[in-house]
């Protein structure tokens, strides 16, 4: 609930509106968000209470799974990936999963009690990830062959900060390794 007041707080009002908040307004509507999202939560629980939660947790990664995995596969190890093309898989994998999850036998037979469901899967992922990937792959390829790409590549922006971070940490983490003076130890092993 506090990630998504805060969330809510600073990625939504200020960096999309752009709106300039003082603290006290920031801890007014990161409250009234908290609120907010409290009573959805409760609302969903309610709803559903008859479900295994182990349906819950794989819907959850299910939609992170088909918005994030191939936008980060994308972005990190494909040269002609495009930023157009991340958006683009991100929102249809998000809206994609969303969709066929009302759609399933879980939602459609067990909760609203439909004699059938029109998509016959209870976790989409096994399509909404494939089908994400090929959005990204996709989309950067058409806006590179019509020339709207006037950036550098998501690579170039993102990879090389991602991989140096991470070498950088092994690096560190090998030279403390290799200072480490092994009376340190309080056991006295080496």
């Amino acid at each position: 609930i506090l990630a998504s007041a805060g969330a809510v707080t600073h990625d939504l009002l200020e960096s999309v509106t752009t709106v300039h908040l003082t603290d006290v307004q920031r801890v007014r509507i990161a409250k009234m968000a908290a609120v907010v999202v409290g009573i959805v939560a409760i609302a969903l629980g309610i709803l559903f209470r008859e479900l295994n939660v182990s349906y819950l947790v794989g819907w959850a990664f299910s939609v992170a799974a088909s918005a994030n995995l191939p936008a980060l596969v994308l972005s990190i190890f494909w040269r002609r990936s495009t930023t157009q093309g991340v958006v683009a898989s991100m929102v249809v994998g998000t809206s994609a999963t969303l969709s066929l999850i009302w759609l399933s036998p879980t939602i459609q037979v067990d909760i609203l009690k439909e004699a059938s469901a029109v998509f016959p899967l209870k976790n989409p992922a096994l399509i909404t990830i494939p089908l994400s990937f090929l959005t990204g792959i996709v989309v950067s390829l058409l806006v590179r062959s019509l020339g709207l790409v006037a950036e550098e590549p998501v690579r170039r922006r993102i990879g090389p900060e991602i991989l140096g971070a991470g070498l950088v940490f092994f690096q560190r983490l090998l030279l403390r390794a290799s200072l480490a003076d092994p009376r340190d130890n309080e056991d006295g092993c080496e």
